[in-house]
């Protein structure tokens, strides 16, 4: 796939931007979101860094970012590798989750295993 096989988002062709949306949220929000969801906006990348250039960072979170904000920036890429190589592992059992009222299995059962 190339370079387009690490690209998290991919552009609207009616627009061919990023954070196109952004004024249809109050200030008073964006704000709010800011303060309170900065862990969760560095974790999934929608923060600015001082190093990297980052496409999808709506929030800017200026010389703010400490070092433990920019450990965890981006780390959702992370947490998604190491959960498909847990699932997909010799070791793992498939299991049985109850979602709201349904019960579910693993997609991918033992056998089905590399």
């Amino acid at each position: 796939m190339g370079a387009s096989a690490t690209q998290t988002y991919s552009l609207k062709s009616t627009t061919g931007k990023f954070n196109i949306n952004a004024s249809r949220y109050s200030a008073k929000l964006l704000e709010y979101v800011q303060q309170e969801l900065k862990d969760v906006n560095t974790f999934f990348g929608y923060s600015n860094h001082p190093e990297q250039e980052n496409a999808t960072a709506f929030f800017d979170y200026a010389n703010s970012l400490n070092e433990a904000d920019l450990a965890r920036f981006n780390k959702f890429r992370q947490v998604n590798e190491e959960s498909i190589r847990l699932v997909c592992s010799k070791e793992h059992t498939p299991g049985c989750y109850k979602v709201n009222q349904g019960e579910y299995k693993d997609l991918i059962s033992k056998e089905d295993k590399l």
